[in-house]
């Protein structure tokens, strides 16, 4: 009852926006400039609670020696339902921004270029962190309640790539970035109940509490991004012309990771055409993560306030298919093909909170084109 009356909230978001761009060209430098204005309007309104000392089914007991009355929630339909009588209280906001953006490419070479670019950006907070229901835990007592005050986070952004070109088919480039972040977004906590003012709350008030709020200062993240893709059109075996690579690697650095940050992933594959035949095989991987959910309570007598993590994942997708007449293929294909699942997991002593593994998909037909 608590949840189902306290809960509600409503968050609504006017974003009116308007864009210029130029190009322009200085010998070999070639630019690229723009503004982009954006004006957002919100309208929030969330539930008001009624104080404990106004609610008349609260619980009141009063000192003898003094006849000072002190009052306590009681755990009751009557109570809980007066608690939240009031009407949700709505406030209004409005904010500006000016979002500049600027690249310049450089030809090298024929084959070599040269890119750097600039940008400013804004990141509306997600509607879940802002509105919605509470998430109640009740097996780690762990509840995690949006806060309708987070603000949008501001982001400068600093890059700069090389890219070489194969002949006849192929390009290979490495690409660094720099983003600063002003008022990140985050999942903050746990929380007690005091610090969220439900001590006293008969319910709540022995759980831990996770919210999300704008963290204080400027979030630095670095990266660098590595790619290769060609064509082996150069083989001197017609069978094997038709074999294509391709991989990439990232590498990510927070000075403080937030939630959900993962720091390396990569993608690798290899296709194969051949007359009627071809057969290719893709795969990713993501390096194991901290999710910032599920933090074991404070009062476990266990790893208290341990965080979460997900496990590092391969994840392979295959296909074949073989064209029978210029009208006609068989195909077959499988996504997760060796079921890689998803993992979460706590690292003392590796304790395994969920695992998921929904099994490889396999699709098997025929296509036919008129």
């Amino acid at each position: 009852l608590e949840e189902m009356l306290g809960n509600p909230q409503s968050n609504q978001e006017q974003i009116d926006a308007a864009y210029l761009m130029q190009n322009t060209r200085v010998n070999k430098w070639q630019f690229q400039g723009g503004v982009r204005f954006e004006r957002t309007r919100t309208r929030t309104g969330v539930k008001a609670e009624v104080p404990i000392n106004e609610n008349p089914f609260a619980n009141v007991t009063v000192n003898p020696n003094t006849g000072v009355r002190t009052y306590s929630a009681v755990n009751n339909p009557a109570y809980v339902t007066y608690k939240w009588s009031r009407p949700p209280v709505k406030s209004w906001g409005e904010y500006d921004f000016f979002l500049p953006s600027a690249s310049a490419k450089y030809p090298i070479r024929d084959d070599l270029f040269l890119k750097l670019g600039y940008n400013k950006a804004v990141s509306r907070p997600r509607l879940d962190y802002v509105a919605g229901r509470w998430i109640v835990n009740t097996a780690d007592e762990l509840v995690t309640i949006p806060n309708p005050g987070l603000t949008p986070e501001r982001s400068q952004k600093f890059s700069a790539m090389l890219e070489y070109y194969f002949k006849p088919l192929g390009t290979v480039g490495v690409h660094v970035f720099r983003t600063e972040i002003d008022g990140a977004n985050d999942r903050i906590g746990p929380l007690s109940a005091a610090e969220v003012g439900l001590a006293n709350d008969p319910t709540f008030g022995s759980y831990d509490f996770m919210t999300f709020a704008n963290v204080p200062g400027t979030r630095i993240i670095k990266g660098i991004e590595l790619n290769y893709s060609q064509q082996l059109t150069f083989l001197p075996w017609e069978v094997l012309r038709g074999v294509n690579i391709f991989g990439t690697y990232s590498r990510f650095t927070s000075r403080d990771r937030p939630a959900n940050f993962i720091p390396q992933n990569a993608t690798g594959g290899i296709s194969w055409r051949y007359r009627k035949v071809s057969a290719g095989i893709a795969g990713t991987w993501n390096d194991e993560f901290r999710t910032g959910a599920q933090i074991v309570a404070a009062a476990s007598p266990y790893f208290p306030r341990e965080p979460e993590y997900v496990r590092e994942r391969f994840v392979f997708d295959v296909n074949a298919a073989y064209q029978a007449t210029s009208h006609l293929s068989l195909f077959v294909s499988g996504r997760d093909a060796f079921n890689s699942g998803r993992e979460w997991y706590y690292k003392g002593l590796d304790r395994v909170r969920q695992m998921e593994r929904f099994g490889a998909q396999w699709s098997i037909g025929v296509k036919g084109t008129y």
